[in-house]
């Protein structure tokens, strides 16, 4: 393959931008609708138990303190199904657990289990319009599988009625705005999300990592979906998100492979989201969503139609759960050849049952799909190889006038009808589908914790042992050993047999998966090029 400088400006130029893209990802991964709010002026309800028959006063500044809910015991406040548990205080104010029953914190079968939530996370209804920490509630009860809690506040009655469903990772929630004094008043009614957030450190490296499953703050606005790194974020205390007056889809907290989401139909929200405080390694984080009601006359109610999803990132079940969760799985710039990557490696796991291979099967399809661009770089290389002595002949005419040796070989190459540029051609299309294999294999929750063989037993990790790594530069030493470098000069030689050097680098912290994509792909590569080159010859 002869390699010009513009050439070898092309190869650095794709492993410099590798190189910036994976540390620009390692800092940053229907059924029918609600209708909208609306308002309702009817009467107040009758109370349904002794703890609404308690005579009670309306409150202005502070809400009360919770001293007069009814008692639930533990398992009164725990909700389950097959797939999660639930637990929600009332006297915190929020959920104390939000347990997923089928994953666990590590490929060890004794480990715990995923838990959605490290400190309490508050879902409130909130008659303000600035973000604060949640707080406890001054009444609950259960209702089979329907938990009402409510309190007030500044003379409004706010109601929460969480239900939870009997299969799945959904929670259904409707908030309740009462004007409980005589007069009619304005109403700015929000929905509060907020909750102490643990980080770990992320320590920086020249060489790119993968995505560590950082918390990002979620929110869908005017059709579109924006992620913000929440460790970044509350490190700069001063800044704030605002968004206002804005069709507002979903907010919550993106945790890599899991998603803790609420769904709303507000049609003129005003969103905000502030850090309340921060610690070394955590962070107090705010996202509050409010909007005008107008005026609610007394004993006069609005009412707000929620849904949520506390689950795992597979793009079915929130498809199914909720179109609107579709966009939630971040499969970066190639996001359109990444889903039918992840589409194809999930079918042929069905055959095989081992994701390792399905992604070993995949390559090998990939490297069929591209054997004519391998076949004409073959053949380009065995043209260029043949003309090598010409080729020579007109560097030593002209070694004195570079700009004209360069004109003279592109004409002789020319007249031949060969291009050295098509001993690239294998490589350019490979590009995009490397990133979009990284994202999917660093992404992706099919992938988390998937064993293929022996020590490989997360898919999605780095090979603990850098076997496969060491072994992937072995062979793509082997493969710029038996590749042609007709046309290379000493120094341009001397740098491409340092590219399986700089490739083993970069793979030592990417996923195994990503690894056995590239082996693969190397062995094949070899094989194909050891045939072609016989044929040719």
């Amino acid at each position: 393959m002869n390699m010009d400088k513009g050439s070898l400006l092309a190869i650095l130029a794709c492993i410099l931008f590798y190189i910036i893209y994976s540390q620009y990802l390692s800092n940053k991964y229907p059924p029918q609708r609600p209708t909208t709010a609306e308002q309702q002026n009817a009467p107040v309800a009758q109370p349904q138990d002794e703890a609404e028959r308690r005579p009670r006063r309306a409150t202005v500044g502070k809400s009360e303190q919770p001293r007069d809910y009814q008692n639930l015991s533990v398992k009164q406040q725990t909700f389950s199904n097959a797939e999660i548990v639930w637990r929600f205080d009332p006297r915190v104010g929020g959920f104390t657990t939000i347990e997923l029953q089928q994953y666990r914190q590590g490929v060890d079968p004794d480990a715990a289990q995923v838990n959605l939530v490290s400190d309490p996370l508050f879902i409130q209804g909130v008659v303000t319009t600035q973000a604060r920490r949640g707080h406890g509630y001054l009444h609950a009860r259960r209702d089979g599988r329907t938990l009402i809690a409510w309190y007030e506040q500044d003379g409004w009655r706010v109601t929460h009625e969480f239900g939870f469903p009997e299969r799945g990772y959904g929670l259904d929630m409707v908030l309740r705005f009462r004007n409980i004094t005589k007069q009619g008043r304005e109403l700015h009614a929000g929905l509060l999300f907020s909750q102490r957030v643990e980080y770990g450190e992320q320590a920086s490296s020249f060489i790119p990592v993968i995505p560590l499953e950082r918390t990002q703050i979620i929110a869908k606005l005017r059709n579109t979906i924006d992620w913000h790194d929440l460790q970044g974020y509350c490190d700069d205390m001063d800044e704030e998100l605002r968004t206002p007056n804005s069709q507002l889809d979903l907010l919550g907290l993106d945790r890599h492979y899991f998603l803790g989401v609420l769904l709303t139909d507000m049609m003129r929200a005003n969103f905000s989201a502030e850090p309340l405080a921060r610690e070394r390694n955590a962070c107090d984080i705010a996202l509050l969503a409010w909007q005008k009601q107008g005026l609610v006359r007394a004993q006069g109610q609005v009412s707000f139609p929620l849904r949520g999803y506390f689950g795992p990132k597979v793009l079915e079940d929130m498809e199914s759960y909720d179109q609107r969760l579709s966009g939630t799985l971040d499969l970066g710039w190639f996001s359109a050849i990444s889903l039918p990557l992840l589409a194809i490696i999930k079918w042929l796991y069905k055959f095989v049952g081992n994701y390792g291979i399905a992604i070993i099967l995949l390559t090998v399809f990939i490297k069929i799909l591209f054997y004519p661009l391998t076949r004409s770089s073959v053949r380009s290389m065995q043209g260029m190889k043949k003309l090598q002595p010409q080729m020579t002949s007109i560097r030593a005419r002209y070694k004195d006038d570079p700009k004209r040796q360069q004109q003279e070989l592109m004409k002789f190459m020319s007249a031949n009808k060969v291009n050295p540029m098509k001993g690239c051609l294998p490589i350019l299309p490979q590009i995009p589908v490397f990133f979009a294999f990284y994202r999917v294999l660093s992404t992706s929750i099919e992938l988390r914790h998937a064993p293929f063989f022996a020590w490989v037993t997360d898919l999605s990790a780095k090979d603990p042992y850098y076997v496969t790594p060491l072994l992937l530069g072995v062979c793509m030493f082997a493969q710029q050993k038996l590749t042609p470098m007709t046309g290379m000069d000493k120094n341009q030689q001397k740098i491409m047999m340092l590219m399986p050097i700089v490739f083993t680098l970069m793979m030592l912290s990417l996923p195994s998966g990503m690894v056995i994509y590239m082996l693969a792909n190397t062995i094949v590569s070899i094989m194909q090029q050891q045939w072609l080159n016989r044929k040719f010859a």
